[in-house]
């Protein structure tokens, strides 16, 4: 543990600074020691101290001063105050809501490490607490193994976009992509080869998504489930401007990917649903975006189909152009 103190006339003479820097020493701790709070900044970047350590003997625009210089350099660490002013929980709440922590009766060397180690350890249990909830949202809105945007998430994006579309009556486009005879992988070579294809399949689609003349957001793709993606364009010109994305797509996955010490060669089947011709809702979309896919598959598959409304087989599927 590295613990950094700001070194003030009251801590340089206490009697137990040396036997405390004696006692890390012994732990197998470090001390550094600053002369003024503008040294901060610095000396966090260069030591990564594990705990701020500081004395707070009265209630001076110095002192006060020193804590907002701690409060604006310590943003993630645990900061431990040597106090005993009545008033000081009052006073320190200025460091709020970083962790803090006071000893305002026992100063010997013994209650010092011990609120130095308690400190570091609560520290370090919120910051796994916060982490796992950070994880938990995260993961309650994306699919854990592909860490695109699941089902629920997307389903709050199509609904914030439905309601942009009908406000501004642009029209936008639902893609819906299912990898064709995907099951053959897993049976031939193992759901772990299968798990990394996913995985490839997605870091594709995001690298396509991503192209300067496209730019869509990443909340705009999604792993729908097995092995279905599904991507918004939104604010399209026409229908064409989807077929594009589908044909990049489609001709992004003929050279075959290396997966471990295999070559696998997939094709896709998708379906495309325009607003407001393909649905003006939600179900209507996804729905009709997924009739579309499975008449590419019908049609021969490693192509698209658009969805239309006034004819129940769909249009001719349409292959693409390879140079």
């Amino acid at each position: 543990m590295h613990v950094l103190a700001i070194q003030d006339s009251a801590l340089i003479a206490d009697q137990w600074l040396p036997q405390l820097q004696q006692a890390l020493t012994m732990a197998q701790h470090q001390l550094t020691l600053l002369t003024h709070p503008h040294e901060l900044p610095s000396a966090i970047e260069k030591t990564k101290p594990h705990l701020i350590l500081l004395r707070l003997n009265q209630l001076t625009p110095q002192n006060i001063e020193t804590l907002d210089h701690v409060r604006q350099a310590a943003t993630h660490i645990p900061i431990l105050i040597l106090t005993q002013l009545d008033n000081a929980p009052m006073a320190v709440t200025i460091l709020e809501p970083q962790d803090y922590f006071l000893v305002r009766n026992d100063h010997t060397t013994d209650g010092i490490m011990y609120a130095i180690h308690y400190a570091a350890e609560r520290h370090s249990l919120l910051t796994k607490l916060k982490q796992f909830s950070v994880q938990r949202d995260f993961f309650a809105t994306h699919d854990a193994l592909t860490k695109l945007p699941n089902r629920f998430s997307f389903h709050q994006v199509l609904k914030r976009i439905l309601t942009q579309a009908r406000r501004h009556q642009h029209i936008f486009a639902l893609l819906m992509i299912d990898l064709d005879h995907f099951k053959n992988v897993n049976d031939q070579f193992g759901h772990n080869v299968g798990d990394l294809l996913l995985k490839k399949i997605a870091q594709i689609l995001k690298s396509i998504i991503r192209k300067k003349d496209l730019l869509i957001p990443l909340d705009s793709l999604t792993r729908l489930g097995g092995d279905e993606f599904a991507i918004l364009v939104n604010e399209i010109k026409s229908p064409t401007d989807a077929s594009m994305i589908a044909e990049r797509i489609l001709k992004n996955l003929h050279a075959p990917l290396k997966i471990k010490e295999y070559e696998i060669s997939i094709t896709a089947s998708i379906g495309i649903a325009c607003y407001p011709q393909a649905g003006t809702n939600l179900n209507a979309l996804m729905r009709n975006a997924d009739t579309a896919m499975y008449h590419a598959k019908k049609q021969g598959r490693d192509g698209y189909q658009f969805y239309s409304p006034n004819d129940k087989r769909a249009p001719a599927l349409k292959k693409p152009a390879l140079k």
